[in-house]
């Protein structure tokens, strides 16, 4: 077929449609007919249906399946955790003893750091309240008319963009 034919293109364009079984009859009948003569078309077609079998999650249809895999997972789980409680150098409290004391001067050095982290919340927060109240002295220079406009009324006409996805005819499903 042509590929500048606009039946060509618009059948190929229509051809994800036909696949995923949501064409109205009338076009249906009329990509089913462009596809008796079009051997591009008849091979797009037989590829996005690999794609979407590739695609199709297979879910196990019994309901039991679930629980049944999530005690599995956590029987691999607890075996880790056992695992790592079995290993001849896991100490838990080695954490407990590599924390630097707190009778040394480590207590010190974190209260005048949380005094320091205190002081700086503070001095942002009197900036934020400095700037909320400049910014509540300053009209908006943005509303001209003082007409009540929302982020869903269009301020120009929409494009007509589209996209289109094509994939490789060696992509492995």
């Amino acid at each position: 077929m042509n590929a500048h034919d606009p039946t060509h293109r618009q059948s190929w364009d229509l051809i994800p449609w036909l696949v995923n079984d949501t064409l109205d009859n009338g076009l249906r009948e009329m990509v089913e007919a462009h596809l008796r003569n079009c051997t591009d078309c008849r091979e797009e077609l037989a590829f996005q249906r690999r794609v979407q079998a590739g695609m199709i999650e297979r879910a196990p249809d019994d309901d039991a399946a679930a629980p049944a895999a999530l005690a599995r997972l956590f029987e691999r789980i607890d075996a880790e955790d056992g695992a790592t409680a079995d290993d001849a150098g896991y100490d838990p409290l080695a954490i407990e003893r590599a924390r630097p004391s707190t009778a040394s001067g480590a207590g010190a050095r974190h209260r005048r750091l949380s005094r320091w982290l205190a002081a700086a919340v503070v001095v942002e927060a009197l900036g934020l309240i400095g700037l909320g109240i400049l910014l509540a002295g300053h009209p908006d220079a943005t509303v001209q008319d003082g007409a009540y406009k929302t982020l869903s009324q269009d301020l120009q006409p929409p494009t007509r963009a589209q996209i289109r996805l094509v994939p490789s005819p060696t992509l492995s499903v």
